[in-house]
């Protein structure tokens, strides 16, 4: 039951006890539709999802008409309430089995009322798996009725700028649009009916009365109003082959008590900001003076304001006691939202009482929560202390979505984790917000640079292959990807405490769309590869092979198989080894031309094998690369090497090198890496005495969006003629201004 303010118990009390009603007759008229123990929690019917409407469950059922959407549960409703003033609350409970894979922010209960199917303001819960509605009064306005519920999965959703108009104004509609995963859908076919009370007025992308704004999945329409009236709006948008219907509504009016002018968001990304601000303007057509505004909001949100905040349940209810200057008056609060998208929230309506009369907001308002899909970069440099195997990290800000983030690394030591299971560590991305390194002997430090990639294109299967003492290959399924647009990325160590650390040097490759191979040059010791499988979008062109630097050769070149555009592409590698020493265990690779890649040793030595990657991004991308010659500088611990200016958050780097040295004064081969500003990398060992070279790479994604508009602010939106119009312009630009 929805919390009851003892100041608002005149207006609220019937609707209460009508949404009781409806949740016990549900209960009790449609048997064939509760899960099989006919289950019943605080209120909630959970429902089996069956093919068709409930044809043998009431004689009002549509047989024909589908819900817009996908459907997910049907239910029927009994009622024999005649107050035909108000609607009832009706909520149903659903399961993970019931979504089959659909994001729960695009559910909506729909109602089969007067031959149609009309989508109701819904709201959900995801912690208890619940979505509630109010029935609109006229679904119960005839005595013993039975009419039929839907839940349903709709990626849709419609805000006016106001709830009520005069005639003439110009009323500007916000429709987000989301697919089935919840992400924005670009390119969507979108239609809008308009029933007015002069007719009906048609809105569509494909004349362009409907438009796509600078957000991706945002659109716009406007339409002018003629006369007064009840004016509904119906959306109707193709997500994934599915029609996907949303609606609202306004009002016309000559008089009205109030006019309320909410500033707020529709699509609101916490990824990028802390707060975000509503701004409600009451303009006054009363002789009220005083007035007490209300405001409702979900019950997770953190509120910053003046306004005194009642927690009251699934809600927050705000209030503020305001005087009317001049006609008007003005609240405002700030609110942030947990890391958790995509979701829907609704705000409001807004109820503003005066005197003993009360005047309410014509509907909500809703918000998507929705990060900008965007490139984006985290790094950072840890250690596993001596005596320990693992270290957990803690990111920065959230991951929009670990099936589109990949981790790189890079782990060394000083001369006492000489010992593979000492230096070599694997790292990956535990959850939204971990990172975590683990290695197979807890002993000295062991140093780790990562990078954390987020890319809106990819998506990426990540896992871990193990091998015992004598294996030297083995394989792992995962999910069907497109061969052509996937790389493999590996992250290897060995697991014993010994100087035999060719063992953990390892290749991986895609030997079918379904199959990962993992093999390693030499065995003796137990190993362990983490993997990530990340498949590219298909405007990204990937070319791979496995080259042989044989043992009579310093440098082996190879051609890529097709034509790449070097300054968005990169060369990723892996190898594996036949021998064990310091020229064994290191291999350079360089992009040598838009055709070849040639990949080095510093001197002949045995047998190694490299597993490559070139990766050609669209455009957007910029790759810098180059080479430095350490040959007469094997007392380097630290180099810095100059680059062009990049943005750290949207750029990582890559590393291959070489290293002089028979022996096993290791890890002096093993070099971490990080930008200490916008012009260097920073390359880092702890242990010198060898000669060396680097091959680096820079990749960088540009920010080739505008400055976001976060506000435009006008003194008067009915100016006079000779009136002076102040233009107000909130702009923010992540990436800050070079000149």
């Amino acid at each position: 039951m929805p919390f009851t303010h003892p100041n608002r118990v005149r207006r609220t009390q019937n609707w209460c006890f009508r949404g009781i009603l409806l949740l016990i007759i549900l209960a009790l008229t449609c048997g064939m539709v509760a899960s099989p123990d006919n289950y019943q929690s605080e209120g909630c019917t959970p429902a089996k999802r069956i093919p068709a409407a409930l044809e043998d469950c009431g004689r009002n059922n549509p047989t024909m008409i589908d819900p817009y959407g996908i459907p997910i549960i049907y239910a029927d409703i009994g009622t024999d309430v005649r107050d035909q003033s108000v609607g009832g609350e009706i909520c149903i409970q659903y399961s993970d089995a019931d979504l089959d894979g659909l994001n729960e922010s695009g559910l909506t209960i729909g109602c089969y009322i007067n031959g149609a199917w009309e989508p109701l303001e819904s709201t959900i819960d995801s912690a208890n798996d619940t979505i509630t509605a109010i029935v609109p009064s006229a679904a119960a306005s005839t005595p013993t009725s039975t009419f039929t519920l839907a839940l349903v999965y709709n990626g849709t959703s419609v805000n006016t700028d106001r709830s009520t108009y005069r005639a003439g104004d110009v009323a500007r509609i916000t429709i987000v649009v989301l697919n089935r995963a919840g992400a924005p859908a670009r390119n969507s076919t979108i239609e809008i009916l308009i029933d007015a009370p002069d007719g009906t007025y048609h809105y569509s992308t494909a004349d362009q009365t409907i438009v796509p704004t600078d957000r991706d999945g945002v659109y716009e329409a406007y339409h002018e109003t003629t006369v007064e009236g009840f004016y509904n709006v119906s959306c109707t948008a193709v997500v994934d082959c599915e029609s996907n219907r949303f609606g609202t509504h306004f009002i016309v009016q000559s008089g009205y008590d109030f006019e309320i002018i909410r500033t707020a968001e529709s699509v609101i990304d916490p990824t990028k900001h802390d707060r975000f601000d509503v701004t409600i303007d009451v303009i006054s057509h009363t002789n009220a003076s005083e007035t007490v505004i209300w405001e409702y909001v979900p019950a997770n949100f953190t509120v910053f304001t003046d306004a005194d905040v009642i927690d009251a349940g699934s809600i927050k209810i705000l209030t503020w006691q305001r005087n009317v200057t001049d006609g008007a008056t003005s609240v405002n609060y700030s609110y942030s939202v947990p890391m958790e998208y995509p979701l829907l929230y609704q705000l409001g309506p807004v109820e503003v009482d005066y005197g003993d009369e009360a005047f309410r907001e014509a509907r909500t308002w809703y918000v998507a929560v929705d990060p900008d899909p965007a490139w984006s970069v985290q790094s950072g440099r840890t250690t596993i202390t001596a005596g320990s195997t693992s270290r957990d990290v803690a990111l920065d800000r959230p991951i929009a979505d670990t099936g589109k983030a990949f981790l790189l690394m890079d782990s060394s030591g000083d001369s006492g984790a000489g010992q593979g299971g000492r230096h070599q560590a694997t790292g990956y991305i535990m959850n939204a917000t971990t990172l975590r390194f683990d290695r197979g002997v807890g002993m000295d430090d062991c140093k780790i640079s990562w990078y954390v990639i987020e890319c809106p294109d990819c998506s990426v299967q990540r896992g871990e292959v193990l091998f015992e003492t004598g294996l030297a290959a083995n394989t792992t399924t995962i999910t069907p990807v497109d061969t052509s647009r996937s790389i493999v990325i590996l992250h290897s160590r060995m697991n014993g405490d010994n100087d035999k650390i060719h063992r953990g040097y390892f290749t991986g490759n895609l030997s079918s769309t379904t199959t990962l191979y993992c093999e390693r040059g030499a065995t003796g010791t137990p190993a362990t590869c983490r993997y990530e499988v990340v498949e590219f979008g298909t405007d990204t062109v990937v070319y791979t092979d496995e080259t042989e630097l044989p043992a009579n050769k310093v440098s082996v070149t190879a051609n890529i198989g097709g034509t790449v555009d070097t300054s968005r592409a990169w060369l990723y590698s892996t190898y594996r080894c036949s021998s064990n020493g310091l020229l064994d265990t290191s291999i350079g690779s360089e992009l040598i031309s838009n055709t070849h890649a040639k990949f080095w040793r510093y001197k002949k030595h045995p047998t190694n094998w490299i597993r490559w990657y070139v990766i050609e991004f669209p455009e957007g991308i910029n790759v810098q690369r180059g080479y430095v010659d350490g040959r007469s500088n094997s007392a380097d611990l630290t180099l810095d090497i100059k680059i062009s200016q990049v943005n750290p958050s949207r750029s990582f780097s890559f590393v291959t090198s070489t290293s002089d040295g028979t022996g096993t004064a290791f890890p002096r081969n093993r070099w971490i890496e990080e930008f200490v500003n916008p012009t260097t990398l920073r390359l880092e060992r702890w242990y010198s005495g060898q000669e060396y070279e680097h091959w680096w790479q820079v990749i960088e994604f540009l920010d080739t969006e505008p400055p976001a508009i976060n506000r435009v602010i006008l003194n008067t939106t009915t100016p006079d003629t000779g009136d002076l119009i102040l233009v107000t312009v909130n702009a923010t630009d992540d990436t800050g201004v070079i000149s």
